[in-house]
């Protein structure tokens, strides 16, 4: 467990807000009365106790009002306390033995209803991670004791550990099985049948594997209270949203929509093959032959994989609600199928919790399926105008078939919003004269021209590709009107502006004049020509105006001009040791581009890797950069030259971040739209920016996040900026 030097918790009062009266009394008897009938236990539960009882009369020796978990009885010392028992034997001794008499004597086996010992956990911190450590309670020097001091006094000590406990459960992300996620859900007894446990993905459970670790290697005694503080102490800080009184779900740092869908993959896995398997069996044994035929149908349909059932889980989670609800239980009378019910309509509560809290979060099921054909459709529009340089014919009624099973559908809202959402970065328009019985006509505007050109050759072949042509001129003029920044930005054969043939003309005529002007400074020094000409010819005039000869003053005109051009060519400037400085200065920059270079290649495999597990792993801001970068310096350092390492190791990392940034883009939040505690530059990979894939999957990502904050304005407005420049201002980025 990582360290933390700071409680974020501090504030909170145990005694005020942790455990309150009611809870204390309702998980459990309060009340620990003395043994009764010891002779009933094993040796080796007889010898705790009594060990119990002199441990706590030390304690009572003392004299000191507070309780110090540390000095009472741990499970993990009982080993070596039986080892010096001469008393008992070997057989005594062994986990199995130890475990039986835990067993007895907090009653296990009867709900903990006259237990003699109290079970309570209390954590440390050491120098290998974290322990967990199982205090045991039986002072047995009155009738009764109060075992709430005790409860208190351990889960106080254990607070600034279960703080920084719940800080790592809500930064990490939620894992499930790729195969059959549920099975995690489902268990079989000594006799092989098949049980659900449909609270087993929960925070509680969580919690309990963790404090299997304290008992080790004995049988796990549940520790119901310690949940039940747990628990409140979580909630009463908001880090826990709740399912069920049994069922809670840390709120994630991470996105918690991803989280609810993961869970909901998780119980409809282990539902759907907990249900099947009784429920195929009792429609076969009682011929219902409607229900066989449902299950079995509904069986081929529901994938096993975790990702796909992350992705659509939901659809197969309301068929298979409704195919339970709908199964005749009460044609049978049989405790087992009684017991399935029970189990199915439980583990039904929290698939219906799961997806109506999914829809309260503004994450529509209907309008997450059409997102998701939007991107579909987007990818392979640009596919297709990339490879065929030709329109996309979309069938709207075809697109959005498998959605008519959904609540809340309507097709006409429902092609509108395919419409409008692919009308946002691509260019599209309608083939049909009503929208909602049309074909859409899409292009990639990034090759309008191109597809222009080629369909204009496919035309002359075939007369059908001549309507195409009509499709793209009215295509023209949505992106001209809403001035596209994607317009024409990859084709080869980009239209021509009306003025640019003067234009290039203009652009020749300057360029030559300008190359004529450079040649003639580089064989004459002008300077020294034009004021030598000059002179001779002022002095010309001044002596043949003296001696009235006209003929001077040709003379003298011709002789100035003449050894003008004599001198400024003698005295040219020398350009040979310019030309020196420049190879060395082109030396020198070459030298640095290849350093420069080597420090992309050195680092950018360990910033922009092309594995990676999340997205996210690729998305940066600056100072989880330059974090990243100081993580792998010693790898960043091995593949650079000798003379490279033996720089100072900032200097290095201020090099190199420098250098990722040159082949990053960044995308800068606006003032106006900052959020404190949100970054104000996001960084990526240009080479990743280039890529449709990445951007969808970026951007998708974003609109979850920005759902769950769908009533903050603010930060509605700050993704919705992140996402525009995303999909649609990408280009300026990756210049």
């Amino acid at each position: 467990m990582p360290d933390s030097s700071e409680n974020p918790l501090e504030n909170f009062s145990l005694e005020d807000s942790t455990i309150s009266q009611k809870e204390e009394w309702n998980s459990g008897a309060a009340i620990l009365g003395l043994p009764k009938n010891q002779g009933r236990f094993s040796l080796t539960a007889q010898l705790i106790l009594e060990e119990l009882r002199v441990r706590h009369q030390r304690l009572a020796m003392h004299g000191s009002s507070e309780i110090a978990p540390s000095l009472l009885l741990t499970l993990d010392s009982i080993s070596e306390l039986l080892l010096k028992a001469v008393q008992l034997t070997e057989n005594h001794k062994t986990p199995e033995a130890i475990s039986e008499a835990l067993k007895e004597l907090s009653d296990f086996g009867n709900g903990f209803k006259d237990r003699s010992v109290y079970f309570y956990p209390y954590f440390l911190k050491t120098d290998t991670g974290l322990v967990v450590r199982v205090a045991l309670v039986a002072p047995q020097n009155k009738e009764k004791t109060d075992i709430i001091p005790y409860r208190r006094a351990c889960f106080k000590y254990s607070q600034d550990i279960i703080a920084i406990l719940m800080k790592n459960f809500a930064s990490r992300e939620t894992v499930i099985d790729e195969e059959k996620p549920g099975a995690r859900l489902l268990y079989r007894d000594g006799k092989g049948i098949l049980f659900l446990n449909p609270n087993g993905f929960s925070f509680e459970s969580d919690a309990e594997f963790i404090l299997k670790k304290g008992f080790e290697p004995y049988f796990y005694i549940p520790l119901p209270d310690f949940i039940v503080d747990l628990v409140s102490y979580a909630s009463a800080s908001s880090k826990l949203y709740e399912i069920n009184k049994n069922y809670h779900i840390v709120l994630s740092q991470n996105s918690f929509l991803d989280t609810l869908f993961k869970h909901i993959a998780v119980q409809l896995d282990a539902l759907s093959g907990f249900s099947f398997h009784y429920l195929k069996k009792f429609a076969k044994e009682n011929k219902i032959l409607k229900a066989l035929d449902q299950i079995e149908d509904l069986e081929t349909k529901i994938p096993s994989s975790g990702k796909r059932l992350v992705e659509g889980g939901w659809k197969f989670a309301y068929e298979l609600i409704f195919l339970i609800k709908g199964f005749p239980f009460d044609q049978i009378k049989s405790d087992e199928l009684q017991r399935v019910k029970d189990s199915c309509f439980a583990s039904i509560a929290i698939l219906e919790k799961l997806l109506n809290e999914i829809q309260s979060k503004g994450k529509d099921i209907l309008e997450t399926k059409i997102a998701e054909i939007i991107i579909k459709i987007k990818n392979r529009v640009m596919d297709h105008t990339e490879k065929t340089l030709s329109l996309s014919l979309i069938n709207l009624e075809q697109e959005i078939q498998f959605l008519r099973s959904l609540p809340k559908f309507e097709e006409k809202s429902a092609i509108e919003q395919l419409q409008a959402g692919l009308s946002k970065s691509l260019g599209v328009t309608t083939a049909g004269v009503e929208l909602d019985k049309g074909t859409l006509v899409a292009v990639d505007q990034k090759y309008f021209s191109d597809v222009v050109m080629n369909t204009k050759d496919l035309a002359l072949k075939d007369p059908v590709y001549k309507e195409h042509l009509v499709f793209l001129e009215e295509i023209k003029r949505i992106l001209k009107e809403r001035k596209d920044e994607n317009f024409d930005t990859l084709s080869e054969n980009k239209e021509p502006n009306d003025s640019s043939p003067k234009k290039e003309i203009e652009k020749e005529e300057t360029k030559t004049s300008a190359f004529n002007l450079a040649e003639i400074q580089k064989n004459f020094n002008l300077p020294v020509g034009i004021i030598t000409a000059l002179s001779g010819s002022v002095l010309s005039m001044i002596i043949a105006i003296a001696l009235n000869r006209l003929n001077s003053l040709l003379t003298g005109l011709f002789a100035s001009i003449m050894l003008g051009v004599i001198l400024a060519y003698v005295l040219r400037k020398d350009d040979s040791k310019k030309t020196n400085k420049d190879k060395s200065s082109a030396k020198n920059h070459s030298a640095q581009e290849e350093r420069f270079l080597s420090l992309i290649k050195a680092s950018e495999s360990f910033i922009y890797p092309k594995k990676y597990n999340h997205l996210l792993d690729k998305v940066y801001d600056p100072k989880k950069l330059r974090n990243r970068i100081e993580e792998n310096l010693s790898e960043i350092k091995n593949l650079l030259s000798a003379q490279e390492r033996k720089k100072d190791d900032q200097k290095i990392i201020s090099e190199v971040e420098h250098a990722i940034l040159q082949i990053s883009a960044v995308v800068r939040i606006p003032e106006a739209l900052q959020i404190k505690g949100r970054t104000k530059e996001i960084i990526v990979g240009k080479a990743d920016l280039k890529t449709t894939l990445f951007r969808d999957n970026l951007a998708e990502y974003y609109r979850k996040e920005a759902s769950a904050y769908h009533s903050d304005k603010d930060m509605v407005n700050y993704f919705n900026f992140v996402i525009r420049e995303i999909e649609l201002g990408y280009s300026k980025y990756i210049k």
